[in-house]
């Protein structure tokens, strides 16, 4: 008996990679996918992947945000010293996406910092629709460390992640730097996963109470109306604040 192939239908998708992380796409997008911000530049780039209980809006505020390093990464980006720099930040933002730039803040007092940089021009936060979070780190030369994480909401709980820590690729002190540079990210992503999940945990024992959104949470209204597919309030009323970091 001759048993006859089902009739199937497999859409083809289109495949791109790009350092060694593969996109995938429904549809002919009129441009290459976008993987980070060094793109274009000789650098030294390290792959991470993660999940953590959290919603992607938590997770996207969160890598941006600069004022929780100060107690959930004390010692490693912010907190061996005492002292506080006055930093200005301006935001600003457009179609699908928003930025905070933090001028004034010469170095970070942080391991990280200490270790890989040096005299700190200035830093940029900046989100992307539909997912991605990074972070720049300028000095006088230039941009010289940026991190850029493509995040997605892989369950109703969950966030899964791919991070790019991207560096110059230049003589052995760079390879140097970017040798620590991994050990020590993982252990912020750990800080930060911890965090994050007690968080969802607590959203999730009083589900009818809604997040505090303070003045110092600069970007998550922003973030929001992005992901709701709403041009940000920064796209036509930029604004500028201080703090002190």
């Amino acid at each position: 008996m001759i048993e006859k192939t089902p009739a199937l239908r497999i859409p083809t998708l289109q495949t791109f990679e790009k350092e060694g992380v593969l996109f995938l796409s429904k549809g002919r997008p009129e441009h290459l996918p976008y993987l980070h911000c060094m793109e274009g530049r000789k650098t030294r780039i390290k792959l991470v992947r993660s999940q953590t209980r959290t919603s992607l809006l938590d997770a996207a505020e969160n890598i941006l945000d600069a004022t929780h390093t100060h107690f959930t990464h004390k010692g490693l980006l912010r907190g061996l010293s005492p002292k506080r720099q006055r930093v200005r930040v301006t935001i600003t933002g457009g179609d699908g996406w928003v930025e905070a730039c933090y001028t004034g803040e010469e170095r970070q007092h942080g391991l990280i910092s200490r270790l890989l940089e040096g005299p700190r021009l200035k830093t940029i936060g900046r989100f992307r629709y539909p997912g991605v979070a990074e972070l720049e780190y300028w000095s006088v030369k230039g941009l010289v460390l940026a991190t850029t994480f493509h995040l997605r909401q892989s369950t109703n709980e969950h966030v899964e992640g791919i991070g790019c820590l991207i560096g110059p690729c230049g003589g052995i002190l760079d390879y140097l730097k970017s040798f620590a540079f991994g050990p020590m990210f993982s252990i912020a992503l750990q800080q930060d996963r911890k965090v994050l999940k007690s968080s969802s945990k607590n959203a999730a024992f009083f589900p009818n109470v809604k997040p505090v959104i303070g003045p110092l949470d600069f970007l998550r209204r922003d973030i929001e109306a992005i992901m709701a597919g709403k041009l940000p309030d920064a796209a036509n009323t930029p604004s500028t604040c201080f703090i002190d970091l």
